[in-house]
């Protein structure tokens, strides 16, 4: 059973120099206006943690499904040297409804598709991510219930089952997958491999180095009536790590870099995380629906 999560994917520690990179594709210009105007989710607006900006490549009137070398920004704006490369064989948008959906909701409506030779490449990957690591995430939704897709990466592998149109939760193995340990200064993304079968759908993906602290919570099957799951993923040395509760009392105490906690259910969306590392100290509210 999958745990479904909301992934804190880029909270930022200036000190640790931790960066992001943020790309989105979509049909037209309409949904990148959205992104703006949507109550922000857990992705788009509070999972970058102030690295918000995202590299919006659209297929009406923008960039196409085919380009070269095409430069991107990092999560704060910047222009990198990190290129995108693009030789996809479709574009789908699916319906979102209601005035109250997230910018996430907004982030799953466009979608481009790859398989066979058609491929995604990112290259000139910035001297920072290779030398802390970094991870590559996918969102990954056709709404097509069942539909299978596969993707490689360099030489790793994985799939995607999804369950239909994006509900508001992020589920590993149904709308998202993550490639970890990365180094390298270019990957290579592709699709089904089938050349005439169904295409997998890339709805943005992000580029996170290793060094990103993360907190979050997640449910699990098993999980007592009542409880909830905190994790913390920090990245790197580390020299404490606390969890704090609602009134600041210490839940747990350790110089672990990663680790999960079973808490009250009703305060785990008031927890803190204090991060303490050789270049300072940082408080890191949990992130929830």
């Amino acid at each position: 059973m999958f745990a479904r999560i909301l992934l804190s994917t880029a909270i930022s520690l200036a000190a640790a120099r931790a960066e992001i990179i943020n790309l989105a594709f979509h049909y037209n210009g309409d949904t990148v206006y959205e992104f703006s105007e949507r109550p922000s989710g857990g992705v788009v607006t509070n999972g970058s943690g102030g690295l918000r900006y995202w590299n919006n490549i659209f297929y009406d009137g923008g960039a196409g499904l085919r380009f070269k070398n095409h430069g991107l920004r990092n999560g704060d704006g910047k222009p990198k040297e990190v290129k995108l490369s693009v030789q996809a064989g479709y574009v789908g948008t699916s319906p979102i409804v209601g005035e109250t959906l997230t910018d996430d909701h907004v982030l799953y409506k466009g979608w481009y598709g790859f398989r066979g030779g058609e491929f995604l490449e990112i290259s000139n990957v910035p001297a920072r991510f290779k030398q802390v690591g970094y991870k590559i995430i996918l969102y990954t939704n056709s709404d097509n219930a069942d539909r299978l897709m596969e993707y490689s990466l360099n030489d790793q592998s994985g799939s995607v089952k999804e369950e239909g149109n994006y509900s508001g939760e992020l589920v590993e193995g149904k709308n998202i997958i993550v490639f970890h340990g990365l180094k390298g200064g270019k990957v290579v993304i592709k699709g089904n491999k089938n050349p005439e079968g169904l295409r997998s759908a890339i709805n943005g993906l992000q580029l996170v180095t290793d060094n990103h602290a993360q907190f979050y919570t997640y449910h699990e099957e098993g999980t007592p009536e009542g409880k909830a799951w905190v994790r913390w993923e920090c990245g790197g040395v580390v020299k404490t790590v606390k969890v704090l509760g609602p009134n600041g009392g210490v839940l747990h105490q350790s110089d672990q870099a990663m680790g999960s906690l079973l808490v009250d259910a009703a305060k785990a969306g008031q927890c803190k995380l204090v991060l303490q590392k050789a270049k300072g100290t940082y408080t890191i509210p949990v992130q929830k629906k």
